[in-house]
């Protein structure tokens, strides 16, 4: 995530200061609780039917048993993971700004975090090899940390390696770093408290990954393909043949006589002969999904592991490599928008493809993971969610949609809507749908019967409605262009905009108390408007919050709003002319929308649904 940490610093002091004035001096604070719908895989390591995985959010350990059909058997959110390497009992993570991070798999079933050591730049890969572990820590370069005590990992030498470094192999006493924009870079480690500089070889791209086989490095260079590079003199390492990639390399593994390779923007998996390594060719190409973005590929035996960023992890077989076959994947979102929550349930859309997802939130510290559903019409680019006795209305660039959840684990389309523009916002009430489309306006669609939907009534509007509130006889909607508009829905046949207000930046989402609205307004922070005239609307507070604010959500005297920069902020709205920030939760993705339930907070972070307390 972005961050502006001095002027977040700064806001903090103040909004504690000003607590502490006033004799209202809080000791809030939110802490993670549990989390769903993780995506953003990052790498994978195969041990006997395991598949343990670094995701965003941090370690998930699949059971390949069965390669059809493989399941998440547990989680640990750890706030991060990019690399992962497995040691007897221990799962070790490279887990980005969160550092090293050292895991007990002795029960697959029950990961426990029992070390942990920050490291000085973003820790990208890892390797552990006895005593030490060895992490490619992206513009730090290369980090050596003693792991003889694996919950007290030790920092014992570095280098700055030329470039930044994302990827590590190490091959006796060398250590094979694929170093960004320097490309390849080789270390003695010989003394591992003290690594030193053998050789580099700068490649024409930007270096993300490598294989070693022989006397050959084979790196992977983003738009510019793969390079076979002769390592048998590593102080002079040469390149000895190039090759195009379908698309931007990003993943390379090596079995036999064989290079597999991961391809992102959407292009194909890759399979190169190199019985000759000084002219590897294409053996075969395997679409297995779309979009997609292949980040990294393992092999094991006579399987390729996929680990595609937005799709999930795909099984392939490859015994035959005339005929490479996509045996089952486990599916992920590729990024999640919209929330609603209804009859302990949260539904949120899944973009690319992946659908409507539905978690039970009976017990909101255990959310579950019930069903998705991959519509026969298009669901690419989802927008807005809502949900209303047995069905949920689903809103999308092209075609929004009604669906049958009466049972959650087996959804149905019930009707397919034609919007009259790209349709955002939706909220449901008695027997309508209020939706708002993109420079097209505000409708009221009749859904009293779910299987033929019409629109009833409709106020043109320009610009783009992110934000959708119904209180009483009134809509309120929040443009990004144009800030506040209140439309009376007396009569839902006939609404009419009743009034406007420009807000400072741009108006994302808003929820109503009482005579107040509460808008996150972007740049621009939390607006806080006086809704008691409708035909009037008045800004009366703002509070700054240094990032870029884009939902909110209230309950009783407190206000939770989602920061794209710094995550959910929790604000103190007992005196609305006088909000103050009391607490926050950095998450790691990039948080979209806010939900209450109870004591708990729901929170879309993007990458997974997140529980807050």
């Amino acid at each position: 995530m972005n961050r502006r940490a001095a002027r977040h610093s700064l806001l903090i002091a103040i909004a504690f200061l000003s607590a502490t004035v006033s004799g209202c001096a809080r000791s809030d604070t939110m802490e993670y609780v549990n989390s769903a719908v993780w995506t953003r895989a990052y790498d994978i390591a195969i041990q006997g039917n395991y598949g343990f995985c670094s995701f965003h959010n941090g370690l998930g350990i699949l059971d390949l048993t069965n390669k059809a059909e493989p399941q998440l058997l547990s989680k640990l959110f750890l706030g991060g993971g990019f690399g992962i390497d497995i040691e007897g009992d221990y799962a070790y993570l490279a887990s980005g700004t969160q550092g090293l991070q050292v895991v007990d798999v002795s029960d697959p079933t029950t990961p426990i975090l029992v070390g942990e050591h920050v490291t000085l730049g973003e820790a990208k890969d890892i390797v552990v090899a006895g005593d030490y572990a060895f992490i490619a820590d992206g513009p730090s370069g290369l980090l050596v940390a003693n792991i003889s005590n694996p919950a007290v990992p030790e920092s014992i030498g570095m280098l700055d390696t030329p470039g930044s470094a994302e990827s590590i192999l190490l091959r006796e006493n060398l250590a094979y770093i694929a170093d960004g924009s320097a490309g390849l870079t080789i270390v003695d480690l010989t003394t591992p408290s003290a690594p030193t500089l053998v050789g580099v070889f700068d490649t024409p791209g930007n270096a993300e990954d490598i294989a070693l086989t022989g006397d050959y490095a084979y790196v992977v260079d983003g738009s510019s393909g793969i390079h076979v590079i002769d390592v048998s003199t590593p102080t002079d390492p040469q390149r000895v043949f190039s090759v195009e990639a379908a698309g931007y390399a990003h993943g390379i593994t090596i079995s036999g006589d064989f290079a597999f390779v991961g391809n992102m923007y959407d292009a194909d998996f890759e399979i190169f002969d190199i019985s000759d390594p000084t002219a590897p060719t294409q053996a075969n190409t395997l679409k297995y999904a779309f979009p997609n973005e292949g980040w990294d590929v393992v092999a094991d035996g006579d399987h390729a592991y996929i680990v595609d960023h937005f799709s999930g992890i795909f099984v392939v077989d490859i015994s035959d490599m005339e005929d490479p076959e996509v045996l089952g994947a486990y599916r992920t979102p590729s990024f999640l928008m919209g929330l609603a929550i209804a009859n302990d349930k949260a539904f949120s859309l899944g973009q690319e493809f992946f659908g409507l997802t539905i978690v039970d939130i009976a017990d909101p510290a255990e959310p579950k993971f019930v069903s998705r559903f991959d519509a026969d019409f298009s669901l690419r680019f989802p927008a807005g969610v809502a949900s209303w006795d047995n069905y949920a209305y689903v809103t999308e660039r092209r075609s929004s949609a009604i669906v049958d959840i009466s049972t959650p684990t087996e959804p149905n389309s019930v009707s397919v809507i034609s919007d009259p523009g790209t349709a955002r916002a939706v909220k449901v009430r008695d027997n309508y749908a209020y939706v708002t489309a993109d420079n097209a306006g505000f409708f009221v669609m009749d859904i009293s019967d779910p299987s033929t939907v019409a629109i009833a009534g409709s106020v043109e509007m320009p610009g783009f409605s992110y934000g959708l509130a119904l209180d009483g006889d009134y809509a309120y909607v929040a443009n990004s262009e144009y800030g506040l508009k209140i439309i009376d829905i007396s009569n839902p046949a006939s609404p009419s905009l009743v009034s406007s207000l420009q807000t400072p930046d741009n108006a994302y989402s808003l929820a109503i108390d009482g005579h107040y609205a509460y808008i996150a307004d972007g740049e621009s922070g939390l607006q806080v408007v006086d809704v008691s005239n409708p035909a009037s609307p008045m800004i009366v507070s703002s509070i700054d919050l240094g990032g870029f604010i884009n939902s909110v959500a209230l309950s009783g005297d407190i206000a939770y709003v989602t920061d794209e920069d710094f995550g959910v902020r929790k604000l103190d709205i007992s005196d609305p002319t006088h909000p103050l920030l009391i607490a926050s939760f950095d998450t790691p993705g990039e948080p979209t929308d806010v939900a209450v339930v109870g004591e708990y907070v729901i929170v879309n972070d993007a990458f997974s649904l997140l529980v807050l307390r």
